[in-house]
């Protein structure tokens, strides 16, 4: 607690007070909109409200994305059953979190004020572009996971970064797989890139170390998401719809789509 008061610096709550007011007129998801517009949100939305009512994603109910986004859907119905207040809550923290881990970046070859400039225009360049649309997206979380791995990447050097990293990434890349799956490629990147590192240097005992902390940070996420499933008799649904239809049907879909556009 008291690490967390010492980080309330006037420039740590500027930012964050930025970051809600900015997301209150970006994402549909704020209280600023009477309607959300976003197909993708409702849907995600109406999924999340069936855990509450004990239908599962996939076995009660379908749609392509991961368990983890209706999860946090069904929180923000516990939070606001008639609204999307808890999903703008979130999105508000990853945007802060943006801009927070751009400056540390920055920070480290440019003077306070010029970092702090360049880190709000990462506003304006993310959340104008057609990606962002009515906002509460996927994409959202891996944009801010990705920014800590940069960061971490700068801060150390492979062989000297914390334990404690290796975990968070492999929570990041559990949290991204059970999204999102194809969003986890800059950790893939990352994680050869160690691994292969770690065999040319003969640092063998340190690649066993850094496998075992990304496998506890992953398994910490995953574990209860199989055990859910496992128990309930729906993993085939989840294996199934998840992955099966997402790598085969989807992209037909998709092609489709294109032919009748034309």
């Amino acid at each position: 607690m008291k690490k967390i008061i010492n980080r309330l610096t006037a420039k740590n709550i500027l930012m964050l007070v930025i970051s809600f007011v900015c997301m209150f007129f970006l994402t549909t998801a704020s209280p600023f909109y009477a309607f959300n517009r976003s197909v993708d949100a409702n849907t995600m939305y109406t999924v999340g409200k069936g855990l509450l009512h004990g239908l599962l994603p996939y076995k009660d109910l379908f749609d392509n994305r991961g368990p983890l986004i209706y999860l946090i859907h069904s929180a923000n119905a516990i939070f606001s059953y008639n609204s999307f207040t808890f999903i703008y809550v979130i999105e508000s923290l990853l945007l802060f979190l943006d801009i927070a881990y751009i400056n540390r970046i920055l920070s480290m070859k440019l003077s306070a004020r010029t970092a702090m400039f360049c880190s709000f225009l990462f506003i304006p360049l993310a959340f104008t572009s057609r990606i962002f649309y009515y906002g509460d997206l996927p994409e959202e979380y891996a944009m801010t996971f990705v920014l800590i791995l940069l960061y971490s990447c700068i801060q150390y050097n492979w062989f000297d970064m914390p334990r404690r990293y290796y975990i968070v990434n492999g929570c990041f890349v559990a949290i991204l797989f059970w999204i999102k799956y194809s969003l986890v490629i800059p950790w893939v990147i990352f994680f050869i890139y160690v691994g292969l590192a770690c065999l040319f240097t003969k640092r063998f005992k340190k690649l066993f170390v850094i496998i075992l902390d990304a496998l506890i940070g992953f398994l910490s996420v995953t574990l209860p998401i199989i055990i859910l499933y496992w128990a309930t008799g729906a993993l085939k649904f989840l294996f199934n719809d998840y992955f099966y239809l997402n790598l085969t049907a989807l992209p037909c879909a998709k092609r489709i789509a294109r032919i009748h556009a034309i």
